[in-house]
């Protein structure tokens, strides 16, 4: 089965860096191939500097966000308080900010740029809220009414909310291109 054309420039500078590791990574691309099956068992068994390189590699490998893809992620992170719950219009926009700069933490400033995010300073984001983390887990056991609308609490209800088993996706589409307007779908 042929490669998507959309990865072979990414997949020749790949190449260069590691041939075995960048084909393997490409088989995924292929529907059925049996490395690309193979390689998803591999991936659990990697040390943390194999998988930087696998990660740097694929990365290469991978086409640069297309005009759909950066509409979709910025109208996914803009839509994210209306998914908890939050309506008014100050408290979206501090939300939305707050999303937007952990997403950035997370993805890199490489990525983040070409889906064309807000720039914000990230240094030290991750840390912070990995503190958030367990600073909120001891707040909740002492005081559980007040820590409920803290942004750390609001953004941890998008990531479980955006973690679906396979009888929860829903492939409806929205009804309209603005989150405040589409009903629920």
């Amino acid at each position: 089965m042929k490669m998507p054309s959309d990865y072979e420039q990414g997949y020749e500078r790949a190449r260069a860096l590691d041939p075995d590791v960048a084909a393997n990574y490409i088989a995924h691309t292929r529907i059925g191939d049996p490395e690309a099956d193979a390689l998803a068992e591999q991936l659990s068994a990697l040390e943390p500097e194999e998988a930087h390189r696998l990660i740097e590699i694929g990365t290469v490998c991978e086409p640069a966000p297309g005009t759909e893809s950066v509409v979709l992620a910025n109208s996914l992170l803009n839509a994210a308080p209306l998914l908890v719950g939050i309506t008014e219009r100050p408290a979206r926009r501090k939300l939305v900010k707050y999303v937007y700069t952990v997403a950035r933490a997370l993805i890199g400033k490489t990525l983040a740029d070409q889906l064309e995010y807000p720039r914000r300073p990230t240094f030290g984001v991750l840390l912070w809220l990995r503190l958030q983390g367990r600073f909120q887990r001891v707040l909740t056991r002492l005081f559980p009414s007040r820590v409920r609308d803290s942004n750390f609490n609001k953004f941890t209800q998008l990531l479980e909310i955006s973690t679906f088993d396979e009888a929860g996706i829903s492939y409806r589409l929205p009804d309209s291109v603005y989150a405040e307007e589409s009903n629920k779908w």
